[in-house]
Protein backbone atom coordinates (compact mmCIF):
# COMPACT_ATOMS: atom_id res chain seq x y z
CA UNK A 1 0.00 0.00 0.00
CA UNK A 2 1.07 3.51 -0.76
CA UNK A 3 2.17 5.62 2.40
CA UNK A 4 0.51 8.05 3.57
CA UNK A 5 1.94 11.54 4.92
CA UNK A 6 1.37 14.26 6.92
CA UNK A 7 2.71 17.63 7.04
CA UNK A 8 4.90 17.34 9.49
CA UNK A 9 6.37 13.56 8.13
CA UNK A 10 6.62 15.21 4.77
CA UNK A 11 8.85 17.92 5.93
CA UNK A 12 11.02 15.54 8.27
CA UNK A 13 11.50 13.21 5.11
CA UNK A 14 11.84 16.07 2.43
CA UNK A 15 13.67 18.35 4.71
CA UNK A 16 16.06 15.54 6.53
CA UNK A 17 15.22 17.37 10.18
CA UNK A 18 13.89 16.45 13.38
CA UNK A 19 10.79 16.05 14.33
CA UNK A 20 10.77 18.92 16.58
CA UNK A 21 12.67 21.05 13.59
CA UNK A 22 9.88 19.87 11.39
CA UNK A 23 7.20 21.42 13.14
CA UNK A 24 9.17 24.60 14.19
CA UNK A 25 9.50 24.97 9.94
CA UNK A 26 5.85 24.96 9.64
CA UNK A 27 5.20 27.04 12.77
CA UNK A 28 7.58 29.49 11.01
CA UNK A 29 9.85 29.11 14.50
CA UNK A 30 13.92 29.21 14.83
CA UNK A 31 14.66 25.72 13.99
CA UNK A 32 17.41 24.34 16.85
CA UNK A 33 18.40 21.91 19.17
CA UNK A 34 16.72 22.62 22.43
CA UNK A 35 18.40 21.95 25.89
CA UNK A 36 17.87 22.68 29.30
CA UNK A 37 19.28 26.23 29.41
CA UNK A 38 18.59 27.31 26.46
CA UNK A 39 14.16 26.36 27.25
CA UNK A 40 11.93 28.25 29.50
CA UNK A 41 10.33 25.40 30.99
CA UNK A 42 6.95 24.86 32.63
CA UNK A 43 7.29 24.93 37.01
CA UNK A 44 5.22 21.88 36.87
CA UNK A 45 8.02 19.79 34.72
CA UNK A 46 11.45 20.00 32.96
CA UNK A 47 10.55 17.65 29.62
CA UNK A 48 11.53 19.21 26.98
CA UNK A 49 10.01 19.18 23.08
CA UNK A 50 13.63 17.32 21.79
CA UNK A 51 12.56 14.66 24.44
CA UNK A 52 9.44 13.71 22.17
CA UNK A 53 9.36 11.08 18.88
CA UNK A 54 6.66 10.65 16.66
CA UNK A 55 4.83 7.30 17.76
CA UNK A 56 5.57 4.57 14.72
CA UNK A 57 4.58 1.36 16.96
CA UNK A 58 1.12 0.38 15.22
CA UNK A 59 -0.34 -1.04 18.00
CA UNK A 60 0.49 1.90 20.71
CA UNK A 61 -0.74 4.53 18.34
CA UNK A 62 -3.93 1.81 18.11
CA UNK A 63 -4.16 2.12 21.61
CA UNK A 64 -4.05 5.48 21.93
CA UNK A 65 -7.03 5.83 19.45
CA UNK A 66 -9.16 3.11 20.72
CA UNK A 67 -9.00 5.57 24.31
CA UNK A 68 -9.68 8.39 22.28
CA UNK A 69 -12.77 6.62 20.56
CA UNK A 70 -13.92 4.01 23.42
CA UNK A 71 -13.03 6.25 26.48
CA UNK A 72 -13.90 10.16 25.13
CA UNK A 73 -16.25 9.40 22.23
CA UNK A 74 -13.90 11.50 20.07
CA UNK A 75 -13.10 10.27 16.61
CA UNK A 76 -9.74 9.83 16.00
CA UNK A 77 -10.47 10.73 12.97
CA UNK A 78 -11.81 14.05 13.75
CA UNK A 79 -8.42 14.96 16.50
CA UNK A 80 -5.92 14.55 13.48
CA UNK A 81 -7.85 16.75 11.39
CA UNK A 82 -7.35 19.61 14.10
CA UNK A 83 -3.65 18.90 14.53
CA UNK A 84 -3.53 15.61 17.16
CA UNK A 85 0.24 14.06 16.84
CA UNK A 86 1.09 10.46 18.38
CA UNK A 87 4.07 10.77 20.18
CA UNK A 88 6.70 8.75 22.39
CA UNK A 89 9.53 9.59 25.36
CA UNK A 90 11.12 6.89 26.53
CA UNK A 91 9.12 4.30 27.56
CA UNK A 92 5.41 6.68 27.49
CA UNK A 93 3.32 7.58 24.58
CA UNK A 94 0.70 10.40 23.98
CA UNK A 95 -1.94 11.93 22.15
CA UNK A 96 -0.78 15.52 21.64
CA UNK A 97 -0.83 19.20 19.70
CA UNK A 98 1.44 22.07 18.95
CA UNK A 99 1.01 24.63 21.41
CA UNK A 100 2.24 28.81 19.83
CA UNK A 101 5.34 28.52 21.51
CA UNK A 102 6.37 25.47 19.96
CA UNK A 103 5.80 23.11 22.71
CA UNK A 104 4.15 19.97 22.96
CA UNK A 105 0.89 19.56 25.03
CA UNK A 106 0.58 16.01 25.49
CA UNK A 107 -2.04 13.46 27.23
CA UNK A 108 -2.81 9.93 27.97
CA UNK A 109 -4.49 7.40 29.88
CA UNK A 110 -1.64 5.93 32.38
CA UNK A 111 -2.40 5.75 35.94
CA UNK A 112 0.76 7.25 37.18
CA UNK A 113 -0.69 11.22 37.29
CA UNK A 114 1.85 12.41 36.17
CA UNK A 115 2.13 10.91 32.84
CA UNK A 116 -1.11 11.49 32.28
CA UNK A 117 -0.89 15.06 31.39
CA UNK A 118 2.51 16.95 30.23
CA UNK A 119 3.47 19.96 28.20
CA UNK A 120 7.14 19.39 26.38
CA UNK A 121 8.86 22.28 25.88
CA UNK A 122 7.40 25.59 26.44
CA UNK A 123 3.91 25.88 27.38
CA UNK A 124 1.41 27.81 25.99
CA UNK A 125 -1.84 28.15 24.39
CA UNK A 126 -3.03 26.74 21.05
CA UNK A 127 -4.51 29.03 18.45
CA UNK A 128 -6.64 28.10 15.35
CA UNK A 129 -7.28 31.51 13.26
CA UNK A 130 -9.89 31.40 10.71
CA UNK A 131 -10.20 34.60 9.85
CA UNK A 132 -13.69 35.18 10.10
CA UNK A 133 -15.17 38.03 9.12
CA UNK A 134 -16.32 39.25 12.71
CA UNK A 135 -13.07 38.28 14.61
CA UNK A 136 -15.46 36.30 17.16
CA UNK A 137 -13.52 33.58 19.32
CA UNK A 138 -14.61 30.28 21.27
CA UNK A 139 -12.52 29.88 24.09
CA UNK A 140 -11.92 26.03 25.19
CA UNK A 141 -10.09 24.99 28.65
CA UNK A 142 -8.68 21.94 26.77
CA UNK A 143 -8.11 20.39 23.44
CA UNK A 144 -10.74 17.56 24.41
CA UNK A 145 -12.98 19.94 25.23
CA UNK A 146 -12.87 21.27 21.46
CA UNK A 147 -12.93 17.91 20.10
CA UNK A 148 -16.11 17.07 22.46
CA UNK A 149 -17.41 19.81 21.61
CA UNK A 150 -17.20 19.56 17.85
CA UNK A 151 -18.84 15.98 18.56
CA UNK A 152 -22.04 17.28 20.48
CA UNK A 153 -22.88 19.46 17.33
CA UNK A 154 -22.02 17.20 14.46
CA UNK A 155 -19.70 19.35 12.70
CA UNK A 156 -15.91 19.27 11.77
CA UNK A 157 -14.95 23.08 12.37
CA UNK A 158 -16.23 26.02 14.12
CA UNK A 159 -17.03 29.33 12.29
CA UNK A 160 -15.13 31.60 14.79
CA UNK A 161 -11.48 31.93 15.50
CA UNK A 162 -10.70 29.15 18.69
CA UNK A 163 -8.38 29.12 21.08
CA UNK A 164 -7.25 26.20 23.16
CA UNK A 165 -6.05 27.45 26.94
CA UNK A 166 -4.40 23.71 27.66
CA UNK A 167 -4.99 25.21 31.14
CA UNK A 168 -6.70 28.24 32.76
CA UNK A 169 -2.97 29.40 33.14
CA UNK A 170 -2.95 30.49 30.30
CA UNK A 171 -6.28 32.58 30.35
CA UNK A 172 -4.31 36.24 30.20
CA UNK A 173 -2.17 35.24 27.03
CA UNK A 174 -5.91 34.55 25.57
CA UNK A 175 -7.26 37.78 26.40
CA UNK A 176 -4.70 39.43 25.35
CA UNK A 177 -4.39 37.86 21.59
CA UNK A 178 -8.74 38.61 21.48
CA UNK A 179 -7.84 42.30 22.95
CA UNK A 180 -5.79 42.48 19.15
CA UNK A 181 -8.24 41.21 17.19
CA UNK A 182 -10.70 43.47 18.23
CA UNK A 183 -13.74 40.49 18.58
CA UNK A 184 -17.11 41.10 18.44
CA UNK A 185 -18.31 38.42 20.87
CA UNK A 186 -15.99 35.82 22.86
CA UNK A 187 -17.91 32.10 23.68
CA UNK A 188 -16.42 30.44 26.78
CA UNK A 189 -16.52 26.65 27.20
CA UNK A 190 -14.62 26.50 30.26
CA UNK A 191 -14.78 23.87 33.13
CA UNK A 192 -17.14 24.36 35.54
CA UNK A 193 -14.83 23.92 38.69
CA UNK A 194 -13.29 26.16 41.13
CA UNK A 195 -10.01 26.91 38.19
CA UNK A 196 -12.43 27.50 35.01
CA UNK A 197 -15.10 29.95 37.21
CA UNK A 198 -11.73 32.21 38.06
CA UNK A 199 -10.82 32.09 34.09
CA UNK A 200 -13.97 32.62 33.48
CA UNK A 201 -14.10 35.65 35.69
CA UNK A 202 -10.93 37.17 33.97
CA UNK A 203 -12.55 37.34 30.66
CA UNK A 204 -15.68 38.82 31.74
CA UNK A 205 -13.99 41.77 33.48
CA UNK A 206 -12.12 42.41 29.99
CA UNK A 207 -15.13 41.98 27.14
CA UNK A 208 -18.05 42.21 29.45
CA UNK A 209 -21.34 41.85 27.76
CA UNK A 210 -19.23 40.34 24.40
CA UNK A 211 -19.03 37.33 26.74
CA UNK A 212 -21.33 34.26 25.45
CA UNK A 213 -20.61 31.98 28.60
CA UNK A 214 -21.67 28.17 27.03
CA UNK A 215 -21.26 26.47 30.51
CA UNK A 216 -25.04 26.08 30.66
CA UNK A 217 -24.58 23.59 28.20
CA UNK A 218 -23.24 20.97 30.66
CA UNK A 219 -24.22 22.65 33.79
CA UNK A 220 -24.70 19.15 35.30
CA UNK A 221 -21.02 18.00 34.39
CA UNK A 222 -17.45 19.54 35.18
CA UNK A 223 -16.65 20.04 31.18
CA UNK A 224 -18.02 19.24 27.83
CA UNK A 225 -16.12 15.89 27.68
CA UNK A 226 -17.99 14.62 30.49
CA UNK A 227 -21.76 15.90 28.88
CA UNK A 228 -20.65 13.85 25.89
CA UNK A 229 -19.38 10.94 27.16
CA UNK A 230 -22.91 10.85 29.06
CA UNK A 231 -24.69 10.64 26.41
CA UNK A 232 -23.09 7.10 25.77
CA UNK A 233 -23.80 5.97 29.19
CA UNK A 234 -20.24 6.32 31.10
CA UNK A 235 -21.15 8.59 33.51
CA UNK A 236 -23.77 8.14 35.67
CA UNK A 237 -23.26 10.49 38.57
CA UNK A 238 -23.45 14.58 37.89
CA UNK A 239 -22.00 17.37 39.08
CA UNK A 240 -23.35 18.15 42.29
Amino acid sequence: SSKGYDTISFAMEYENISFVNAVKKILNLPSQNISPRAKNFSNQNKTKASDLNPLTDAKKINALKYYLKKKRFISPQLAELHGLQYLESGKYYYLGIVNDKGGFECFNNSKIPKYRKLCFGSKGMSSIINYNPTNNFAVFEAFLDYLSYLELHKVKYLKTNVIILNGTGQAKDAIQQIVNWRSSKVFLVLDNDKAGIEAKSEFQKVFGSKIVDLSHEYSDFKDVNELLTSKHGIIQKQKS
